[in-house]
């Protein structure tokens, strides 16, 4: 049974999304679903992700058409008849059938996670629906277990993991690795993971921000557990440099890990650091010796985590488990930085933060906290959004407010 009055609420429901109404209407030989959007047509794929998450496939509606205002009838009611006079196209994309068994492994693995049947060696595993949440679920599979997170989102189709499994394509570096790279590219953004995150939190980010520009390529540094590993991505990005201007993005926590890379990478002359985002983080008023999230029980610091927007319901233990133990990691490097810090970055540094993040609540003290730190600070952003993780709910946004930082 098809509830309209259900996908219409769950389009509405997504930030941005003004108003939609959702129509049965004739297409060829068969009726399909139509939404008709108050709403930005740049966020079609991210409402077909959205849809797919929340609604039987049958309920995810084939066609999208964008208004700048939703219709209304001279009772001031939804004109659902003019609605029915709007033209409607569906996007046909021929998939190319797979070509050997690895493919086919891969598409059916694609078909199976994301409750489809039409999936091709050219289907992109993301504009299918895919999310980071089931791109986890994917890669527990016996043939994409030794496929990373960044090479995923950089080989998200079946053929080019294909090529990625059989050995074809490797990464020459250690901890620098590419999420989405073009030939003609001339800057680069390196994207440093949040408190206990991976590569998978910015598989949104990056769909998002490829569309925006195609003048940087993407990195994401894999996760570093000491100095040493430090040092190395360093290096890595000094590489990168060669042919590239560097630009860097660090979430939450990951900050910390951010300013002593290019602590390093300035101390040794490496490269320039055009510019420098730390999202969803601000500087303690009082750095201390002391890590209270490592006193802080499980179950506690789960409830927390979830309730500023983290993806941890419905998730295995191990998993679950493994990104606190990822997170208590990372807030020890950062309270260990920001006790023993003593050199301000010296390239120029931005701030985007959420008003009603529960982690930035003093946004107000953000510019004077970080002037210590970053004493070329240029300015600070808000995003508008009630989650913490805003670079994979909000993606779009951001992508927009950090192409502007860096105009």
């Amino acid at each position: 049974r098809i509830e309209l009055g259900e996908i219409e609420n769950a389009i509405s429901s997504l930030e941005g999304v003004e108003g939609c109404a959702v129509l049965i209407r004739k297409h060829e030989r068969s009726n399909i679903l139509v939404a008709f959007c108050c709403a930005d047509s740049q966020m079609k794929n991210e409402i077909i992700r959205y849809c797919n998450g929340k609604l039987p496939s049958y309920m995810v509606p084939k066609a999208f058409v964008f208004l700048d205002n939703m219709p209304l009838n001279a009772s001031g009611k939804l004109d659902r008849r003019y609605l029915e006079t709007l033209e409607f196209t569906i996007e046909s994309k021929q998939t190319e059938p797979p070509q050997n068994d690895t493919e086919k492994l891969i598409c059916n693995i694609f078909s199976k996670a994301l409750n489809i049947s039409d999936v091709g060696r050219n289907s992109d595993f993301f504009e299918l629906g895919g999310t980071s949440l089931s791109m986890i679920s994917v890669l527990t599979e016996e043939m994409l277990k030794s496929v990373s997170a960044p090479d995923f989102i950089s080989n998200s189709t079946p053929e080019k993991l294909a090529h990625l499994i059989g050995g074809r394509k490797a990464s020459v570096f250690k901890f620098v690795k590419a999420l989405n790279e073009v030939d003609t590219a001339t800057k680069a953004l390196i994207l440093f993971p949040f408190g206990g995150g991976g590569a998978e939190s910015y598989a949104n980010f990056v769909k998002a921000f490829k569309k925006n520009s195609s003048d940087y390529n993407l990195y994401f540094v894999d996760y570093l557990k000491n100095e040493n590993d430090i040092q190395f991505a360093a290096k890595e990005i000094g590489i990168l440099s060669k042919s590239m201007d560097i630009y860097v993005y660090s979430h939450c926590a990951g900050a910390a890990v951010a300013m002593r890379t290019i602590n390093i990478i300035e101390e040794e002359a490496i490269c320039e650091i055009k510019h420098y985002i730390a999202g969803g983080f601000i500087l303690p008023e009082k750095a201390s010796k002391v890590n209270t999230w490592n006193i802080t029980p499980d179950f506690v610091l789960k409830k927390i985590l979830m309730n500023a927007g983290a993806k941890l319901g419905g998730q295995n233990k191990t998993y679950i488990k493994e990104t606190l133990r990822n997170f208590r990691t990372d807030t020890d490097f950062m309270t260990k930085y920001l006790y023993g810090y003593k050199k301000p970055l010296n390239c120029p540094v931005s701030l985007v933060i959420s008003k009603a993040d529960p982690f930035t609540k003093n946004y107000e003290n953000a510019e004077r906290l970080w002037f210590n730190y970053a004493p070329k600070l240029s300015g600070v952003f808000f995003i508008e959004t009630n989650s913490h993780y805003f670079q994979a709910d909000n993606s779009n946004e951001l992508s927009e407010i950090v192409l502007n930082i860096l105009k």
